[in-house]
C-alpha cells in the first residue's frame, strides 16, 4: 500500500510529488495532488489494476475520467465502462459525467450511455459505431440476465478501462464481486481502476484487495480539498402517547421495541403508536440554528441533512423542523412502506442536490434547505453547500454512515462540516471532535490514534454564538467571462442584416462581442440589484429565527428540551415589536439593514440583561 500523508499533508513545506512516471496530458482543470496520483500510477507500463482510496468530495469521478484520458492518448484503451452501486449514482454519472469528461480533456464524443436504459440494440450500435464511448450501468443490473448480456456483448470489442466506483460493496465471494472480476479477466479489459472513500470491508474480504493509493482525509482537509470536520452529542428523545401518558423514548428504546435497527421493523413501531411533534431536542434545533448562523456569517446557502428511522418518522421530524423553522424549505425522501414513488423521490433530492451549470453546482439553483431521509442520501449524492449531518437513527461506525457523513465533505472556504449524533453513539463514544476526520480511514471495530491536540470537548457544539454585525451578501462578478459562441453568432447575422455588413468583417465580429458583453453586464447587475433585497430578507428572517430561539433557551431549563410553541410565540412577539418599531419588512436593501440592527441590539440585551419584560 502506498500511502502519501507526507506529502499530502506537508503542505506548501513539501510540494515534491512521489517519483514514478508522470502525466504529461494537459487538462481544463488541475488535478488535486491524490488525483495527480491515481492518474500517474495507472500509467505505469505493465499495469492493469489500480485501487485508490480517495476522500468523499476529493473528485473520484475526475480521477477515473483523467486516467481514462491517459490512458486513452497513450492507445491503450478506447472505451470506458463506469460501475456503480445504486440508480441515484448512475443517473447523477449520466447527468454530470460529461463536464468530468471534458474537463479532462477526453478525446472524442462526451456522451453517457445508461446501458439498462438505453437497451440492448440501442447501446450496442453506439458502441460499434463510436458514437458513445463512455458506458456505464449499476452494479445490480450487471448481474441481472438482460443488461449483462449487453454488457457481455459490448465488451467482447474494443479496448476497455473499467471503473469499479465504492469498490467496498464488492465481496471477493460474493455475486456483485464475482461478476466484476469476471469483466476484468476478458481479453478485451485492458485496465481496471477500482475507487473507494471508505474501502474497508468487515471480515476483509474485498474484491479487489486494500487500496495502493491512501490519501486520508485529515491530509485532504490540510490540503483544502474537503471541509474540516467536527462531531458533536446531543440528547435524543422522541414522545409517544400511551392512553393519554406521554413516554419518552430514547433511540435504543425504539431499536429494543422494534427489535432492529432496520426501517421496516422500525416502520411498523411507528405506525402502531401516537406520536407528539411537540418538543424538539437539541440534536435537532442546536445544528440548524448553527446552520443559520454561519448562513449569515459566510454567505453561502448551507444546508442540512437528516437521517430518519423510517418514512413514518422522516414526515414527523419534516413537520417539527418546519414548525420551528418557517423560514427554510424542508422535505424528506424514503422508499418502502409508507415512503415515496421513485419520481417523487427524485425530484426531492434534485430540489436539494441540484444538476450542475457549466460543471458546477450553483447555490442559486437550491429550493430546498433541509432533506429528512431515509437511507437515500448517502453515498453518490454529490452535495456542495451541506454543512450539517443529523443522524436520528443509530449513529453507529460502519460504511454506510461514513458515507453519510461524507455529504458534508466538498469544500467551500471557511465552512466546517458538523456530525451531530445521540449521546452514547458509536460516533458520541469514540469519534468525537475532530477526531471524526480519521474515522473515514478506520476499518469498522479498530481505533487510530490521533497525534492532534484539540481538547474533545462538546461546548462549541452548544454554545450560541453572537450573529454577525452583517450578513454576508454574495455579489456575482458583472463582468462577462464566458462567451457564447452561439449567441454570438446569432447577434452577428442580426447586425449584418441591418447594417449590410458582411458577416465575415472582423469589426462586425468585435462588435456583437461587444454588444453581448454588455448585454451580460446589464443582466448581472439587475440580478444583483434582486438578489441583493432576496439575501437581506433571508437574512432578517434567518436572524430572527436564531435570536427567537435564544430567547427560548434563556426561558427554558437547562436539560429541558424546547417546546415548539413557545418558539412560535416569541417569533410573534419579536415581530410585532420589530414592526411597530422599524415598519413592515418591504423589498429595500436600506429598511432590510434597519430590521437587521433591530435583531442585533435584541441579541445584545438577550446577552446582557436576559429576557426583556414584553418578550416574557
Amino acid at each position: 500500500m502506498r500511502s502519501f500523508g507526507a506529502v499530502f499533508g506537508g503542505g506548501s513545506n513539501n510540494p515534491e510529488q512521489p517519483p514514478g512516471i508522470m502525466s504529461t496530458l494537459p487538462f481544463k482543470q488541475e488535478p488535486r495532488r491524490g488525483q495527480r496520483e491515481v492518474i500517474n500510477c495507472a500509467i505505469e507500463p505493465g499495469r492493469h489494476r489500480l485501487c485508490a482510496q480517495l476522500p468523499t468530495g476529493s473528485g473520484k469521478t475526475f480521477a477515473a475520467t483523467a486516467t481514462y484520458s491517459e490512458l486513452k492518448a497513450a492507445n491503450r484503451v478506447d472505451r470506458l465502462l463506469y460501475l456503480v452501486p445504486t440508480k441515484a449514482q448512475l443517473d447523477q454519472f449520466v447527468q454530470d459525467g460529461s463536464g468530468d469528461l471534458d474537463a479532462a480533456c477526453v478525446d472524442g464524443s462526451h456522451y453517457i450511455c445508461d446501458i439498462a436504459y438505453a437497451g440492448a440494440a440501442q447501446a450496442v450500435k453506439q458502441h460499434r459505431t463510436g458514437s458513445h464511448q463512455v458506458f456505464a450501468c449499476t452494479i445490480q443490473s450487471l448481474t441481472a440476465a438482460g443488461t449483462g448480456a449487453t454488457v457481455r456483448e459490448l465488451i467482447q470489442s474494443g479496448r476497455w478501462m473499467i471503473c469499479v466506483d465504492e469498490y467496498h460493496h464488492y465481496g471477493i465471494d460474493k455475486t456483485w464481486g464475482r461478476a466484476a472480476l469476471l469483466l476484468e479477466n476478458l481479453p478485451t479489459c485492458e485496465f481496471l481502476l477500482a475507487l473507494s472513500a471508505t474501502p474497508y470491508r468487515p471480515g476483509d474480504d474485498s474484491a479487489f484487495g486494500k487500496p495502493e493509493i491512501v490519501v486520508s482525509y485529515r491530509s485532504a482537509v490540510q490540503e483544502h480539498v474537503v471541509k474540516p470536520m467536527r462531531c458533536h452529542s446531543y440528547t435524543y428523545r422522541i414522545d409517544a402517547i400511551n392512553n393519554g401518558d406521554v413516554i419518552s423514548l430514547t433511540t435504543q428504546d425504539l431499536v429494543d421495541q422494534a427489535g432492529s435497527s432496520a426501517p421496516e421493523a422500525l416502520e411498523r413501531v411507528f405506525r402502531e403508536m401516537r406520536w407528539s411533534p411537540k418538543y424538539i431536542s437539541p440534536l435537532v434545533d442546536t445544528p440548524i440554528s448553527r446552520m443559520q448562523r454561519e448562513r449569515l456569517t459566510t454567505g453561502y446557502r448551507l444546508q442540512a441533512l437528516i437521517g430518519a428511522f423510517c418514512c413514518s418518522h422522516a414526515q414527523l421530524v419534516c413537520e417539527q423542523v418546519q414548525a420551528m423553522f418557517p423560514e427554510l424549505q424542508v422535505d424528506w425522501v424514503g422508499t418502502g412502506t409508507n415512503g415515496r414513488s421513485d419520481g417523487e423521490n427524485k425530484t426531492i433530492l434534485n430540489k436539494f442536490c441540484p444538476p450542475k451549470r457549466e460543471g458546477k453546482r450553483r447555490q442559486e439553483d437550491i429550493k430546498l434547505d433541509v432533506l429528512v431521509h431515509v437511507g437515500m442520501a448517502g453515498e453518490g449524492l454529490d452535495t456542495v453547500y451541506v454543512s450539517e449531518i443529523i443522524h436520528l437513527n443509530p449513529a453507529n461506525k460502519n460504511n454506510s454512515n461514513d458515507q453519510e457523513n461524507g455529504r458534508g465533505a466538498r469544500y467551500l472556504p471557511d465552512v466546517t462540516a458538523y456530525i451531530n449524533v445521540e449521546t452514547g453513539s458509536d460516533y458520541a463514544r469514540d469519534w468525537l471532535g475532530k477526531r471524526i476526520e480519521l474515522a473515514f480511514d478506520a476499518a469498522q471495530g479498530d481505533a487510530i490514534e490521533d497525534d492532534d491536540d484539540e481538547e474533545l470537548s462538546n461546548e462549541d457544539g452548544t454554545e450560541i454564538k453572537e450573529l454577525p454585525d452583517q450578513p454576508s451578501i454574495q455579489i456575482l462578478n458583472c463582468e462577462c467571462t464566458e462567451i457564447n459562441t452561439g449567441e454570438i453568432s446569432e447577434m452577428a447575422k442580426a447586425i449584418s442584416e441591418i447594417s449590410g455588413v458582411a458577416l465575415n468583417d472582423p469589426a462586425l465580429q468585435e462588435k456583437a462581442i461587444e454588444i453581448y458583453r454588455r448585454m451580460k453586464r446589464e443582466e448581472a447587475e439587475r440580478f444583483n440589484d434582486r438578489s441583493a433585497v432576496e439575501q437581506w430578507r433571508e437574512a432578517v428572517e434567518g436572524a430572527l429565527s436564531y435570536v427567537a430561539r435564544r430567547a427560548a433557551r434563556l426561558m427554558t431549563a437547562p436539560t429541558a428540551r424546547m417546546d415548539r410553541s413557545l418558539l412560535g410565540d416569541i417569533r410573534k412577539r419579536i415581530n410585532t415589536r420589530k414592526k411597530r418599531a422599524v415598519g413592515a419588512v418591504d423589498k429595500d436593501v436600506q429598511l432590510l439593514k434597519t430590521h437587521y440592527q433591530f435583531l442585533k441590539n435584541l441579541e445584545a440585551e438577550l446577552i446582557e440583561s436576559g429576557v426583556p419584560g414584553w418578550l416574557q
